[in-house]
């Protein structure tokens, strides 16, 4: 007994393998799409953290500047500038605080906001002094809270700038991969199809 296998039959059996390799085409494209996607959401996530922390880390700097400048000039007005510029520090370490850290960067982030509760207090005992210019001791309280606690400052932004880099480029390594898993298919299912047909 033989079975005949029509021509018709031969052709719909090798267009059926060829939508059934364009499907499994659009499922893998479409995978590695999202991953992408995914990725790219996740490097901006992260480079919108890192330049938050460029901002708290610059806000700071200025607001021991305003410090210095009022021991050097001894006036009033950079006392005011450092208050306006210890809320703009606030703010920045508020908005840093809204992105999604890890426990290793909510570490970082208290540690900062630790080392700018020290700098609040020894800028408010500077501007107690009343002739600061003169005085050995706000020169050494400005030393102290210059290189003690915003050196701090400036390492503990640096390490969260060195971890977004590192998942940055773990990002950028996978959607690599998921581009050339994608591309890899495409060629595939195209060899299979021209086979089939």
């Amino acid at each position: 007994m033989s079975i005949k296998i029509t021509i018709g039959r031969k052709l719909s059996f090798a267009f059926l393998i060829i939508l059934l390799l364009m499907a499994l085409t659009l499922g893998i494209t479409i995978k590695s799409y999202n991953s992408v996607i995914k990725n790219l959401e996740a490097t901006n996530e992260d480079a919108s953290m890192q330049g938050a922390a460029g901002n708290v880390r610059f806000s700071i700097a200025q607001l021991i500047m305003f410090a210095n400048d009022y021991i050097i000039t001894e006036k009033d007005y950079y006392r005011q500038m450092f208050e306006q510029q210890r809320m703009r520090v606030e703010d920045y370490q508020k908005k840093l605080r809204m992105f999604c850290l890890s426990s290793r960067e909510f570490a970082i982030v208290d540690s900062i906001a630790a080392n700018v509760d020290s700098i609040n207090a020894y800028a408010h005992r500077i501007f107690a002094i009343s002739k600061p210019r003169s005085s050995s001791e706000a020169a050494t309280l400005m030393e102290t809270m210059d290189h003690k606690f915003g050196d701090a400052v400036s390492r503990k932004t640096t390490e969260i700038f060195d971890i977004v880099f590192s998942r940055i480029e773990e990002l950028r390594i996978q959607s690599a991969r998921s581009k050339e898993q994608m591309l890899h298919t495409i060629y595939t299912v195209f060899f299979l199809a021209l086979l089939v047909s």
